[in-house]
């Protein structure tokens, strides 16, 4: 992330982790037929989040969408960036598309095996710190549930994470596949930890060893706090304090 929030990413691209946008196809992406229920069903879950003329195509017909890549390789061209290529913009959710008002830059970026994580503020700028808000947006591979939000595609352009809108994200981490973030929901003085990805190791803190998409809240032991959490290659970690009675019941 540069000086004045330009983002720049390199290196493989073979499952579109560079930000890019859908680097698979020259012509577009393939997309549902608007009013189909695939189509309400990736709006409903945060991935169809292209401008309504992209949805439509450039002939009006709805069954391609233009194309929304930075680069574009050619057939049999290895997908991989050499040298640092700027990053797509963020695309604007639909509550936001209505008022076009574009995501400012990212504060944070963090990398798993082959899927991206960035960390952008959500809430307006005159907001004070206490009511700022902030999500996370993922895109790569999300074969093991990696981008947070659902299973549709195995691999996801950006698009944001399901976690609780109208939070503060006080940190996050990416291991080999899996991913977890601190949080704390405006107005509220307790810190929550989801997870979300592979849980082949137990890593994500789900009941099978399957994957845990999306994400989910990780409860902990009564009178713990958790302040801060790490990601290892199939391990987590977290930095816990211990809280009074007394402070644990004025918490929300």
């Amino acid at each position: 992330v540069g000086a004045e929030g330009q983002c720049l990413s390199w290196g493989d691209d073979s499952k579109i982790q560079l930000g890019l946008g859908d680097t698979r196809s020259a012509v577009g992406e393939e997309r549902p037929w608007s009013g189909s229920r695939g189509f309400l069903n990736m709006r409903q879950s945060g991935e169809a989040m292209a401008p309504g003329s992209a949805f439509r195509g450039p002939d009006g017909t709805g069954s391609r969408a233009a194309s929304t890549s930075q680069r574009n390789y050619k057939d049999f061209e290895s997908h991989q960036q050499s040298k640092p290529v700027f990053m797509m913009d963020i695309p604007l959710e639909s509550d936001r598309q209505v008022h076009g008002i574009p995501y400012p830059p990212p504060s944070d970026l963090k990398c798993g095996d082959d899927f991206t994580l960035m960390l952008v503020r959500d809430s307006p700028d005159w907001y004070p710190p206490e009511e700022e808000s902030e999500r996370l947006f993922c895109c790569g591979e999300n074969g093991k549930g990696q981008c947070g939000r659902s299973m549709q595609q195995q691999q996801q352009t950006f698009a944001a994470c399901r976690l609780p809108k109208n939070s503060k994200i006080q940190g996050f981490s990416c291991g080999s596949d899996h991913c977890l973030a601190v949080l704390r929901r405006v107005g509220a003085k307790k810190q929550e930890l989801w997870c979300w990805g592979s849980n082949a190791c137990g890593q994500a803190g789900g009941n099978t060893n399957g994957a845990v998409c999306p994400a989910a809240r990780l409860r902990l032991p009564k009178g713990v706090k958790v302040e801060a959490a790490w990601c290892g290659f199939t391990s987590s970690g977290v930095v816990c304090s211990e809280t009074s009675r007394a402070s644990e019941a004025g918490e929300t």
